[in-house]
């Protein structure tokens, strides 16, 4: 948020510099006005989109994991000594002799729910929570309001309404210094 913002600023305060225009009715519309409006407009739309975004793909997420976890559960129910050999290389191939590997598979495969939460995460490295339905709506929200909340740097300066380099100067370092 926070560059996108940076950069309609930058735009706004390149366009205006030295033009002070007359807008309807012989309102003076200010380099700082000009900044502010566009730069809040940019920062909600680019806020909304990087919120709907996450949504999208934390949605996207789940339902892959939902998918691969259902391939799992077949594999272990219909070919359960062939999923139990291919965790045993894995965790011979991490270092575990392949005595201990398969202990260790057997006991985790005494309960088939833990044996496939564990291939889950430890064959296809997915560690996913399948059981919180508003987890994407509630990575949305996170996104958006990070987005708004780091995005607005830049148009803080401007909030006061004073025009020139200075100020430009001023959210040029603002910037620079909370990334």
């Amino acid at each position: 948020g926070i560059i996108t913002t940076f950069a309609v600023v930058a735009a706004a305060q390149g366009a205006s510099d030295g033009f002070e225009g007359d807008c309807e009715g012989g309102n003076q519309m200010t380099v700082a006005k000009t900044v502010l409006i566009l730069g809040f407009a940019n920062l909600f739309a680019d806020g909304f989109s990087m919120g709907f975004g996450e949504f999208l793909s934390s949605r996207a997420e789940i339902d892959h994991a939902k998918g691969e976890r259902k391939r799992e559960e077949w594999e272990v129910e219909n070919a359960e000594d062939m999923e139990k050999k291919e965790m045993v290389d894995l965790y011979v191939e991490k270092g575990f002799t392949a005595e201990d590997a398969n202990q260790l598979v057997e006991i985790i495969s005494k309960d088939k729910k833990i044996f496939v939460d564990v291939m889950m995460i430890e064959e296809l490295g997915l560690n996913v929570d399948l059981d919180d339905e508003w987890g994407p709506v509630k990575s949305a929200i996170v996104m958006f309001f990070s987005f708004l909340v780091f995005g607005m740097v830049p148009l803080f300066v401007y909030l006061p309404q004073k025009d020139g380099t200075t100020v430009f100067i001023i959210a040029c370092c603002v910037t620079g210094a909370t990334l």
